[in-house]
């Protein structure tokens, strides 16, 4: 029933009333940070958008800051999309220090980076994944993927990425 515009500082809603001529345009009128250019994405009805201060929800009367783990970490962000029912934005990560994916699951209230080239296209409904030789093809749900890093010693005392995890059943 409304159309939302998302600015740089801001929401728009735009709302129609039958006849084209017959419409408003009305605010959000919270003061938000900065938002991203091409980070907003529609998911279980809700509108989610990345900020200079990490992953924002709008869930139809305010905007709230998501609390959940690496929401705050994706900078030089390139796009978002909604795959599966989950946000994927890419960009570059603080932690990894180098290129990656951010997987927001808020209804799981899951969210973890996945160490990918920031070009990765992210974009109407499709995350498309990249091979070792290069090649591209789309993110399949429920298809099983194999995510590669080297051996490490976990070196330094902080904070550790898990890169993969093997199950024998």
């Amino acid at each position: 029933d409304k159309i939302a515009a998302v600015r740089e500082r801001g929401i728009n809603f735009l709302h129609a009333f039958g006849t084209p001529e017959n419409f408003k345009l009305t605010y959000y009128n919270e003061v938000l940070p900065e938002i991203y250019s091409d980070t907003a994405a529609v998911i279980g009805g809700k509108l989610y958008f990345y900020t200079v201060s990490g992953l924002y929800v709008y869930d139809g009367s305010s905007a709230k800051k998501t609390e959940l783990p690496f929401c705050d970490d994706i900078v030089d962000c390139v796009a978002a999309s909604e795959f599966g029912g989950r946000y994927i934005l890419s960009g570059g990560s603080r932690i990894l220090g180098r290129d990656a994916l951010l997987v927001v699951n808020a209804e799981e209230g899951i969210s973890y980076l996945v160490e990918a080239d920031k070009g990765i296209p992210v974009a109407d409904g499709e995350v498309l994944i990249y091979g070792a030789d290069g090649s591209f093809s789309a993110l399949e749900e429920g298809a099983e993927y194999l995510f590669e890093s080297a051996e490490t010693d976990f070196g330094k005392r902080g904070k550790k990425v898990l890169k993969e995890l093997l199950l024998d059943a």
